[in-house]
């Protein structure tokens, strides 16, 4: 499931203030997580997190749901 298809189904669930929150919430645990050592920071799971990362921000940006 790519980021898009969880926010989708947030926004859908829940409505898009709750899959905002969720979004901003999310987007700063994965930026602590690729910065710090341990499982996100690993050469195998940090492009994931990186990708995600950006995902969430252009989100953000503009590119939700009216």
């Amino acid at each position: 499931m790519t980021e898009r298809q969880r926010i989708e189904f947030l926004v859908r669930r829940d409505g898009i203030a709750a899959a905002r929150a969720w979004v901003e919430r999310t987007l700063k645990l994965y930026r602590e997580a690729v910065v710090s050592p341990g499982h996100a920071s690993t050469n195998e799971y940090r492009p994931l997190f990186e990708q995600s990362i950006r995902d969430f921000a252009a989100w953000l940006e503009g590119d939700e749901p009216s």
